[in-house]
């Protein structure tokens, strides 16, 4: 997130008034550098121009909010429904996660039931002289 005080001379002293509720007197003097405002003001201003989310939480710096999706720094777009969805997905994959612990479990018994009707060797032997 930048929030150096050079981005603050980029930005339109219209879109200043607007962005910080400010009169636009005060916005005249940030852009002179009379007068600067603090710091926390650079970093919401770049929240609302850029969308970055750091200004909400250090954690959150490269997240953007456009449009109404959420972006990551890799890129992904996610949506409010998508983030609604989290929970039942979540649910979902752990049903799905039990299911297939089931399937294991039921697997390993069958294969060690087959295991065990196997014949031995020496079984094996004996039916071998018998046919032959």
């Amino acid at each position: 997130m930048d929030t150096s005080y050079e981005n603050l001379f980029q930005i339109p002293i219209s879109v200043l008034v607007r962005i910080c509720e400010v009169d636009i007197t005060t916005a005249r003097r940030w852009r002179r550098g009379s007068n600067l405002p603090p710091p926390y003001v650079l970093g919401y201003v770049n929240a609302k121009t850029q969308g970055d989310m750091g200004f909400l939480d250090p954690a959150w710096g490269g997240w953007l909010l456009r449009q109404g999706h959420l972006w990551s720094p890799e890129g992904w777009r996610i949506s409010m429904s998508d983030v609604l969805a989290c929970r039942l997905h979540e649910a979902q994959l752990a049903a799905w996660r039990h299911e297939v612990q089931k399937m294991k479990i039921l697997l390993a018994n069958a294969e060690a039931a087959r295991l065990d009707e196997q014949p031995t060797p020496e079984e094996l032997g004996e039916i071998f002289i018998r046919v032959g």
